[in-house]
């Protein structure tokens, strides 16, 4: 958190040296009223927003109240930090995808708490998180090579207008997909056998 303090202060003294009404019109858009009301709800879509790690993400609210002790105590850092500035940037009715940015650290330490404790691996209803995310991740790489690849059909079944990703050849689009397949089958051998760092370094690398 200190650190995340220190990387954004010296943006906002340059505002403040350089532009006296900054604070003021900073207020102000916190504050902005909008013709379309947005619902205090509204900043859910955080979830979908960090895919492929979503399910974990929504998992990982729940993690302070799946251990004990000092355990929690470090969890609850990032917890707090996410669901405080979730709450306060939910009240005022101006709502925008881009205020939601400075939530997205504390989220992604959330997922990596969760990711590597190995908690999720004593409950139900998560215990089978890492083959659902590699599940995910199977269905998305088959599915990408599938919409590309159709999209001539697509268009003539009206469910597109325009190709979204033009290709004059489908050996590209072909040999991206087997490396999403290929990834996505040594990043689940990799969990499976508890070497959770480097699957997570695979999931990273299918994003990019």
């Amino acid at each position: 958190l200190a650190v995340g303090i220190l990387a954004v202060l010296p943006w906002y003294l340059y505002l403040t040296l350089e532009y006296s009404g900054a604070w003021k019109a900073m207020l102000q858009e916190y504050r902005a009223e909008r013709n379309v009301f947005q619902p205090p709800w509204y900043y859910l879509g955080l979830i979908a927003l960090v895919f492929p790690w979503s399910l974990w993400f929504a998992a990982s609210l729940f993690h302070p109240f799946m251990v004990r002790g000092e355990e929690r105590r470090r969890i609850l850092v990032p917890w707090v930090w996410l669901v405080a500035l979730f709450a306060v940037l939910s009240i005022p009715a101006a709502k925008q995808q881009r205020y939601i940015v400075p939530v997205m650290p504390a989220a992604a330490l959330m997922v990596l708490q969760f990711w590597f404790d190995g908690a999720y691996t004593r409950h139900r209803l998560t215990r089978h998180l890492p083959a659902i995310h590699w599940g995910l991740l199977l269905a998305c790489s088959a599915g990408f090579g599938a919409f590309i690849l159709g999209q001539p059909w697509w268009k003539d079944m009206g469910w597109i207008t325009m190709d979204i990703l033009p290709v004059e050849t489908a050996w590209p689009t072909v040999a991206m997909t087997m490396l999403l397949l290929i990834l996505t089958g040594a990043g689940f051998r990799l969990h499976v056998r508890g070497r959770t760092g480097i699957a997570l370094l695979v999931t990273a690398l299918w994003m990019s």
